[in-house]
């Protein structure tokens, strides 16, 4: 995502970032932005808010882990039985909806991307016949509620 933030970098948000301004100064109540990388940190949380950007990855995901272990009914753990596999299916068809990557959910739930995106088609498949699958469905629309 960050790389994507810096190729929508204008020579504005550019001069920002190297040249603090005293404007830029009086916006932080705080304290002088000393380091450069504070002024990057600073630029690039403006230019998200700008182009109204999701937040980074590691923000949102305890949250919606949370949302899916609740509505399954258990922790999530590192095994491969139904209810965690449902969970983790939930998660990423969730962060994928959110517009996250599949190598940035990968990362993130220490899978490899490719098998998030069977979990996301997976998911997809659950959501297309709720009849078939009328428990998983009903356990996501109370992950929707809780979300």
């Amino acid at each position: 995502m960050r790389q994507g933030l810096l190729k929508q970098l204008m020579w504005e948000d550019i001069q920002e970032i190297w040249f603090v301004t005293d404007k830029t100064l009086h916006s932080e109540p705080v304290k002088a932005m000393s380091t450069a990388s504070e002024r990057f940190s600073l630029a690039l949380k403006n230019l998200r808010e700008k182009n109204d950007c999701h937040p980074p990855i590691g923000d949102r995901y305890p949250f919606i882990l949370s949302c899916a272990e609740l509505s399954v009914g258990q922790p999530l753990a590192n095994m491969r039985d139904k209810n965690n596999t449902i969970i983790r299916s939930f998660v990423s068809y969730q962060l994928h909806r959110e517009g996250y990557s599949y190598t940035d959910i990968g990362r993130m739930m220490k899978r490899d991307h490719s098998t998030v995106i069977h979990l996301v088609r997976k998911t997809e498949d659950m959501l297309s016949l709720p009849q078939a699958y009328k428990q998983e469905v009903d356990m996501y629309n109370k992950m929707q509620e809780l979300l």
